[in-house]
């Protein structure tokens, strides 16, 4: 398993490698940022015993006002403006008969990525794409709720195993 504290995940499609994924481990929070999407992540953190799941997107309008930024700022946020780009702010549940936390699925374009070599030194590749258009599905599997069976190389946090999985 790759332990590393900051990992990006990378597709092979013909002989080129294509950066897709960043994921970032502080503590128990672990952030996973779309390449392609400026400023589109995914979030997961401990409240408690629970795992909260985030998905912010900045390209959707804030659903903060500007008083209500202002009084984070007083609070002491440091960019309380993000937090009002929240697509998805919840506990992840498991679901019966479904084995690890399905976090979701996008669309690639692998063409968008394509020049980030700065990416590619240390990418874990989790695939070969036999289109530029790929999805990209991302599974939590946890030691309560795990995922057995696994066809490939996840990704070891705090909170348990990140799995790509690449689909046509």
């Amino acid at each position: 398993m790759n332990n590393m504290k900051n990992s990006v995940i990378s597709i092979q499609y013909n002989e080129e490698q294509f950066p897709v994924i960043e994921v970032f481990q502080r503590g128990d929070q672990v952030i996973i940022r779309w390449i392609h999407w400026k400023g589109v992540h995914w979030s997961l953190h401990l409240e408690g015993k629970e795992i909260i799941f985030t998905s912010s997107n900045p390209n959707y309008n804030s659903t903060w006002s500007n008083s209500r930024v202002g009084i984070a700022k007083k609070l002491g946020y440091t960019n309380p403006e993000k937090h009002g780009h929240y697509v998805m702010h919840e506990t992840l549940k498991r679901i019966s008969g479904v084995k690890g936390y399905d976090l979701g699925s996008h669309r690639l374009n692998l063409i968008i990525g394509k020049g980030d070599n700065k990416y590619l030194k240390s990418s874990l590749n989790i695939g070969i794409s036999k289109t530029l258009n790929p999805m990209l599905n991302v599974i939590l599997s946890t030691k309560e709720n795990k995922l057995e069976k696994l066809d490939v190389n996840p990704i070891s946090t705090p909170l348990g195993d990140l799995i790509f999985k690449l689909e046509p």
